[in-house]
């Protein structure tokens, strides 16, 4: 149908189901556990949780399909999702737009985010600072142009990825099976490299990226707020505090 959403996006909410298990608000089992999540699902921009006030945001950019997973590992979470985007419930979509629980952006970043990941048909994120305030969430940072930069890997916490670089992927990726018989890529599936490091879901995702000569293109001038961090990736590829962080959320 022509109305119908081509934006598919998702969410991983560990920490809202940790939080309210140690504040003794949840007790339940799996069904509890879903309860809450469709509980802030529905709260949005009113919602305690930054991935939600996101989403409230992305209200304002287009339609889209939304799915929540808290189950398993993050590697099995995100997996599974891929395989959701790729041909589940997403199939209808062209663009997958990934957030994590401790990242906020506002409508005019996330318009943007979704909007490169059309323009490149491949994988778009927005870079920011991690915990320590000094690591950036992307490494091996290129120009392309004037206004282009791009990555060999990134973290997944503010993502948006095409459809045609998710198939071309899916097709070499290992197949695992979930609990309910359906078959999905194991995109994030973690491994060892050569200097025998364990590498984490989301370096594992984009070293196959680059055995398929894929690169991150990256959104600078990009405010992001990040475990309660605002930064930005600046155009000429260094970081800075975007706003002060007693502002974040």
């Amino acid at each position: 149908m022509a109305d119908s959403p081509r934006l598919f996006a998702s969410t991983f909410p560990y920490a809202l189901i940790k939080h309210a298990r140690a504040l003794g608000e949840l007790e339940g089992g799996p069904e509890q556990e879903l309860a809450l999540i469709r509980q802030h699902e529905q709260l949005r921009g009113e919602s305690a949780w930054p991935a939600y006030r996101t989403l409230g945001q992305l209200d304002k950019v287009e339609p889209f399909i939304l799915v929540s997973d808290a189950s398993g590992s993050i590697s099995q979470s995100r997996s599974r999702m891929a395989g959701r985007f790729w041909r589940g419930f997403g199939a209808a979509c062209d663009v997958w737009l990934s957030v994590d629980d401790d990242i906020y952006a506002d409508e005019s970043v996330l318009a943007r985010l979704v909007g490169l990941a059309r323009k490149t048909g491949g994988m778009a994120s927005v870079p920011y600072l991690l915990r320590d305030g000094k690591t950036g969430s992307v490494a091996g940072v290129t120009r392309m142009s004037d206004e282009h930069l791009c990555a060999r890997s990134s973290g997944m916490g503010l993502v948006a990825m095409h459809r045609t670089a998710i198939e071309a992927l899916a097709e070499r990726a290992p197949r695992a099976v979930d609990d309910k018989g359906a078959r999905y890529p194991a995109l994030f599936l973690e491994f060892i490299d050569e200097w025998l490091g364990w590498l984490g879901e989301d370096i594992a995702f984009s070293r196959r990226m680059a055995e398929s000569h894929m690169l991150w293109h990256l959104l600078p001038d990009a405010p992001v707020c990040h475990s309660g961090r605002w930064s930005r990736l600046n155009s000429d590829g260094s970081f800075s505090a975007d706003r002060a962080t007693a502002e974040g959320l």
